[in-house]
């Protein structure tokens, strides 16, 4: 018995499949990550379309649960040109490695496809995007079952002046609580704890600094993986420094 999706999706990237088709990963809004093959997908109509970021509406069809399948898509929306400066570039291409890399196929995740389609219509505001990015990694972080409870400090219960994150919990600390023990415990960035990102590079470092800790620990660690080299790049051009 043949089985169909139907949905709104995002490319998250293609790989060539054969000697003219591709494989095609997407970031569905109501079935999760989906993968398929693209047939005739390297010809020139299909593009611009399949970059990186690009909304389309998918056709994906299987006889069994287990096949690859095919995709068939259109273009959602055209305006959409993808074009990137260098850094917004990289950063879209880590976001979405990340996604098609540890996302598991075929499971909703509408929280994260919403949070990747906010993060690519801001790539064109410098000031905004990095700090989207941190969020999106958080994001992932949740969808696979190691979302961190920010919101409340795990000691008093207090929802002011929350400063730390635990690395074992990944639970919010206050100030207060966490004073005597900040040398163990994660910096949490105020951006995370409001709906306005703050334009700076002390919180940006340590919004990066607090999910390469959970990635580490829930992902990259427990699969012998390396974080990407691609996340590597990304946070060396974003701080100028060294990876963290």
């Amino acid at each position: 018995m043949a089985i169909l999706i139907e949905d709104d999706a995002l490319v998250l990237g293609t790989r060539l499949s054969g000697e003219t088709g591709l494989l095609l990963y997407a970031l569905s809004q109501n079935h999760g990550l989906v993968r398929g093959y693209v047939a005739g997908g390297v010809s020139r109509r299909f593009k611009a379309s399949l970059q990186i970021g690009q909304p389309i509406y998918l056709h994906h069809s299987s006889r069994l649960s287990e096949l690859l399948g095919q995709i068939r898509f259109e273009p959602n929306d055209l305006s959409n040109n993808g074009d990137y400066e260098p850094l917004a570039l990289l950063g879209l291409q880590s976001a979405a490695f990340l996604l098609h890399t540890y996302l598991p196929d075929f499971e909703p995740v509408p929280g994260l496809f919403a949070a990747f389609s906010t993060f690519s219509e801001f790539l064109q505001h410098e000031e905004i995007w990095p700090y989207l990015y941190v969020k999106l990694e958080i994001g992932l972080l949740e969808a696979l079952g190691f979302g961190l409870d920010l919101s409340i400090c795990a000691v008093t219960g207090s929802k002011s002046e929350l400063t730390y994150v635990s690395p074992r919990s990944g639970r919010a600390v206050s100030r207060e609580a966490g004073l005597a023990y900040h040398n163990k415990l994660l910096a949490l960035p105020a951006f995370l704890c409001s709906a306005e990102p703050k334009n700076d590079e002390n919180e940006l470092e340590n919004g990066l600094s607090l999910t390469s800790f959970f990635l580490h620990k829930h992902l990259f660690g427990p699969m012998n993986r390396p974080s990407p080299s691609i996340r590597e790049e990304l946070i060396r051009a974003l701080l100028g420094q060294a990876a963290i």
